[in-house]
């Protein structure tokens, strides 16, 4: 399965599209996650002695889909995760979000204080000032609407990610009045949808190259939503 993921690879980068709800490093060691899979995938197919080098560089919430770099050396991973600080990553994602009887503005920047609490896994705006919040950024735009068969409402968004807060996208649109459908910790109502968010877009700087590289991917929930959706 792990090899159809693949986007693209070469000697220091592997690109893949990460399936929802898989983690991308798993605590367990019994429990199967993206970097054990492609030091396996490594391992097996291209015959390596000992353990493959895999760099984590990012991550991305375990229910969602999307675009991921690893590193295959450790130099690439040094200068990856250097851009990454510095602001040289640009990440695009899409979630499909609940309207409720107002319709949303079709573009929009939201800036909010989050604080995450470790104990509950969950975040929450609070008020500036707060003691452990961090500022969190993001901007938005309106795409198709979709009707499901139950009635509810279902818009598509684009989300540019300015800084990298624990279930940041979730908890802002939640706090805006736009719960992505299928969040079953941050939206009442869940729609029994899949939680409809994805990394959809990822462009960076090559590590050793320095060709900047783009890569897109059309999320699996969409075809979800059509399948819902009204007759």
């Amino acid at each position: 399965m792990f090899e159809d993921n693949i986007l693209y690879e070469d000697d220091s980068i592997i690109v893949i599209n990460k399936p929802p709800y898989f983690p991308v490093q798993s605590a367990k060691l019994t429990r199967p996650d993206c970097v054990s899979a492609l030091k396996n995938l490594i391992k097996e197919r291209d015959g390596v002695k000992g353990e493959p080098y895999i760099g984590l560089i990012h991550r991305l919430d375990e229910p969602v889909e999307g675009i991921m770099v690893f590193a295959k050396n450790k130099n690439a991973a040094s200068v990856l995760s250097k851009e990454l600080t510095e602001g040289g990553f640009s990440k695009e994602y899409t979630a499909a979000v609940i309207l409720g009887d107002d319709d949303p503005p079709e573009k929009g920047e939201l800036t909010d204080m989050i604080l995450t609490d470790r104990k509950t896994n969950m975040s929450s705006v609070v008020p500036a000032g707060t003691k452990g919040a961090k500022e969190a950024k993001l901007e938005y735009s309106a795409g198709e609407e979709h009707i499901l068969a139950d009635g509810m409402r279902i818009r598509l968004l684009k989300v540019l990610l300015y800084t990298g807060r624990h279930h940041q996208i979730r908890v802002q649109l939640a706090n805006a009045g736009m719960p992505i459908a299928g969040d079953r910790k941050y939206a009442k109502a869940c729609s029994g949808l899949p939680l409809c968010l994805a990394a959809t877009g990822l462009s960076f700087d090559h590590p050793s190259s320095g060709k900047r590289l783009t890569y897109s991917l059309r999320p699996a929930f969409i075809e979800k939503i059509i399948s819902a959706g009204q007759s």
